[in-house]
């Protein structure tokens, strides 16, 4: 099932409305599947939603991605967004970042961690920005994919490392 999480940034009271965004992430196999077969591949969804409730435009300007494999090892990736960034998301509007793994040959699980970082740019709709402040935000997204022996017992095909490749 794909998570998801929100996040205020501020908020007033006397206007009870809303600074921020939604944010999912998710990985699956070729079946639909949050799991995969040693050495197989996942196609993983990044998506961030604009809900703010002031009108503002948001800025998406990196999305990092670490795994860390059943063995232990971890591994970072730096920005993953399609052509490095950044993405501007308008109220209301939905902006999805893809990207593909291929799962190492060890089963057991595989650790994602995806981080979201940009600005609110607190603008109201309003373009060019009359406003020069900018809200901060960055916000990562734990999620776990099994990886299974579907040799079985056999040595499975696949890399020594996870693979990541984006649509740069």
């Amino acid at each position: 099932a794909m998570m998801s999480f929100a996040l205020l940034v501020g908020a007033s009271v006397a206007e009870a409305q809303f600074h921020g965004m939604e944010a999912h992430a998710i990985c699956v196999n070729d079946l639909q599947q949050e799991s995969v077969c040693a050495g197989g591949g996942l196609t993983c969804l990044a998506r961030l939603t604009n809900i703010d409730e002031f009108g503002d435009f948001l800025r998406m300007d990196a999305l990092a991605v670490d795994i860390t494999e059943p063995d232990g090892d971890t591994y970072h990736y730096g920005n993953v967004l399609a052509g490095g960034g950044p993405a501007t998301v308008l109220p209301g509007e939905i902006h999805d970042a893809f990207y593909w793994l291929t799962a190492p040959a060890t089963p057991g699980t595989l650790r994602i961690t995806t981080t979201f970082t940009g600005h609110d740019l607190f603008n109201g709709g309003i373009w060019p920005d009359p406003n020069p402040w900018e809200g901060a935000f960055s916000a990562a997204y734990n999620f776990a994919i099994r990886i299974e022996d579907c040799a079985g017992g056999s040595s499975a095909s696949g890399p020594r490392r996870t693979r990541l490749r984006t649509m740069r």
